[in-house]
């Protein structure tokens, strides 16, 4: 019998071979306890050997970036001490060499140039003031010749009426005293040089005062303002009240005399139609036919207005102007309400309303305007500008299709930009 046989033969001995008392149960319930048992302990518990060296090699791994981190960040830092040592040293090698220049420098003619921006009524009234001043001082120094013309005159009388005077005279003493005159002062009274800056102003001619604007006029002027508008509509039907109007314009200077302004304004106008005629002739949009003709209608507009008006100025003096335009103006309504009151058949006392609204923007013919006013600059060289002005309406506007005109007053404060 070979090896093999033979282990074959014990293999099935021993496993044929059962031991007196052996419980399978036992051996089931030994196993389960194990399994919970294995269950009890965590997970990590069979990998500990393996986390302990990873967490080392982590730990190392960040020791040794954090040191490399360090070193580069000390050596940058001192690079950039260096370099900004080095830039120092440079700068200051250049003021040392220029300091040097500057001393070995010889002097040379220094100018001063004074340019001024004068005025040009301030100019004008002291230009009339130094020829005041020159025509009284040469005046005063005539006199002041023949004054001491008379003086000496005087002196030679009294020098001989003393060499025939009394022996009791000799003692006098010998020094000459010149007769003393009340000599006139140089300085011109002021009731003379309190010249009135408006009468000058006023003293020039309009083509004088042409002249020194076009003279300090360069180029374009612009200027920008705010402005503030109160009108009252007059409408082909209905009535309408006062509305204020607010908004931003610009004034382009072609000349002093033209002028070109546009800008925007925005206003809501409110008027109603009442007349039953005029009710009764016109066609509103979505009217209730079922209850009549209204009694009453109430329009409220949105209008954005773009003028764009040409304008003159005639000057009165240097700061004050007359102003009169003419120009054209596009409207924009931006929104629109209809209100419409009915009678209640039956009951005269109660009404019924409706309402239509229009939201969608629409452009319309817009208005020609006429204007009449009068500017005045400030002491800031600011403009206060004041006008009455008339828009008349080129056709039907609105959703009511009616005609409209303006009358009303504006304000502008404008700021010189260029």
């Amino acid at each position: 019998m070979d090896d093999n046989q033979f282990d074959d033969h014990i293999r099935k001995k021993v496993a044929a071979y059962e031991e007196p008392g052996f419980d399978p149960a036992a051996l089931a319930d030994l196993h389960y306890r194990m399994a919970a048992a294995d269950s009890v302990w965590p997970w990590y518990s069979r990998y500990r050997t393996e986390l302990i060296v990873g967490a080392g090699l982590a730990l190392c791994t960040l020791l040794i970036l954090w040191n490399q981190w360090t070193l580069n960040s000390r050596g940058s830092s001192l690079s950039s001490q260096d370099q900004s040592s080095k830039f120092r040293e440079e700068q200051i090698n250049k003021l040392q060499e220029e300091i040097i220049y500057l001393k070995h420098l010889k002097p040379d003619t220094i100018r001063i140039v004074e340019s001024r921006d004068q005025n040009s009524t301030l100019y004008t009234i002291l230009l009339n003031r130094i020829a005041n001043l020159q025509a009284d001082l040469q005046h005063y120094r005539n006199e002041q010749l023949q004054n001491q013309t008379i003086a000496i005159r005087d002196t030679l009388t009294t020098l001989t009426d003393f060499s025939n005077s009394d022996q009791q005279y000799i003692n006098a003493p010998t020094r000459l005293i010149p007769r003393q005159e009340d000599s006139k002062s140089a300085r011109a009274p002021w009731n003379e040089l309190n010249t009135n800056v408006k009468a000058k102003q006023r003293s020039l001619s309009v083509k004088s005062m042409r002249d020194i604007e076009d003279h300090y006029q360069k180029g374009i002027g612009i200027r920008l303002g705010p402005t503030v508008e109160m009108s009252k509509g007059i409408y082909s039907l209905g009535k309408g009240h006062f509305d204020i109007a607010g908004g931003l314009l610009g004034d382009f200077i072609l000349s002093p005399s033209l002028s070109i302004e546009t800008g925007g304004k925005y206003v809501h106008r409110v008027y109603s139609i009442s007349d039953q005629t005029d009710l009764a002739s016109k066609t509103f949009p979505q009217v209730e036919s079922g209850l009549g003709t209204p009694k009453n209608v109430d329009i409220d507009s949105w209008i954005l207005e773009v003028p764009f008006n040409l304008k003159y100025r005639y000057p009165l003096s240097l700061k004050t102007h007359w102003l009169t335009g003419i120009g054209y103006s596009s409207m924009l309504f931006t929104r629109q309400i209809l209100e419409y009151d009915y009678t209640l058949s039956g009951n005269s006392t109660a009404s019924i309303y409706s309402v239509y609204k229009k939201e969608r923007p629409e452009f319309y013919s817009g208005a020609i305007n006429f204007s009449l006013g009068l500017s005045n600059e400030t002491k800031r060289k600011n403009i206060i500008e004041t006008s009455v002005y008339y828009q008349y309406g080129l056709g039907n506007i609105g959703a009511e299709a009616t005609q409209r005109s303006f009358l009303g007053v504006r304000s502008v404060y404008w700021f010189k930009i260029k």
